[in-house]
């Protein structure tokens, strides 16, 4: 009966029992929070600013001009509505998406910016599905590790090349459409950086559909990559063994 006792047997009656309220509010604590834009927060920045890990932010019509950069989050941004009508739009040179680390899922977006990326993702891992992608040297930019799923996107009318990956960069894209961009649809360069394309159209880029050198590697299977002025696919000495290519439409 003495404290000491009654300590080791849960502190004599005195603990929380499973499913108090102590409980709930933990579980409450956790649970996922939807942030919305505009309607309760003026700019996706001011969302991100109130966001926790595994929170969402849908993001409704308008023209956001914002150059967003997430370190180390988990998070998901959505577009509510139609995707045509959200567009967001990096600041000056800056990208409109830049990751480092963490997590993000993104989908029904368009984004564009006028640098050397629209997305930029340099470490952590990234899902884009049913977005647009434009502008920009590179539409989407992975380095330094990153990794990108992409699905159901259009990345188009870049400078050069609808896709970059460098620096031991890692991207799968699957049903996807990379169409008039000023060199390759997409481009894998450097050891360790890899490509996986599948069920893709790439379509009328100035340069080839596909172009892997420098070390890169790449399965290229299942595409159409008709109609680039430079043919299907360009694949440096270096990176001839490392790279896998069949059943695709190539003329």
């Amino acid at each position: 009966g003495s404290t000491a006792a009654a300590a080791a047997n849960g502190g004599g009656g005195e603990t929380q029992p499973p499913g108090s309220d102590m409980d709930v509010q933990e579980q409450s604590k956790k649970e996922r929070q939807v942030l919305r834009v505009p309607d309760s927060y003026a700019s996706i920045s001011e969302a991100l600013a109130h966001a926790r890990n595994d929170d969402q932010i849908r993001i409704s019509a308008g023209h956001y001009k914002e150059s967003l950069a997430l370190r180390d989050k988990v998070l998901e941004l959505v577009g509510e509505g139609q995707m045509q009508a959200i567009l967001i739009q990096g600041v000056g040179e800056q990208p409109a998406l830049a990751q480092q680390q963490g997590f993000l899922r993104v989908s029904n977006l368009m984004i564009k910016a006028a640098g050397k990326a629209a997305v930029e993702v340099a470490g952590g891992s990234m899902v884009l599905e049913d977005c647009y992608v434009s502008g920009a040297d590179s539409g989407v930019a992975v380095t330094g590790g990153g990794e990108v799923a992409m699905r159901r996107s259009v990345l188009s009318r870049c400078r050069k090349h609808g896709v970059h990956i460098s620096g031991g960069g890692r991207a799968t894209l699957e049903s996807c459409s990379m169409f008039e961009n000023g060199s390759h649809g997409v481009v894998a360069l450097h050891q360790s950086s890899s490509l996986h394309l599948t069920r893709c159209m790439v379509s009328n880029n100035q340069g080839a559909a596909v172009g892997v050198d420098l070390g890169g590697e790449g399965v290229v299977e299942d595409n159409d990559l008709r109609n680039n002025k430079q043919g299907a696919c360009l694949v440096g000495a270096s990176s001839t063994d490392l790279v896998r290519i069949g059943s695709n439409l190539t003329s």
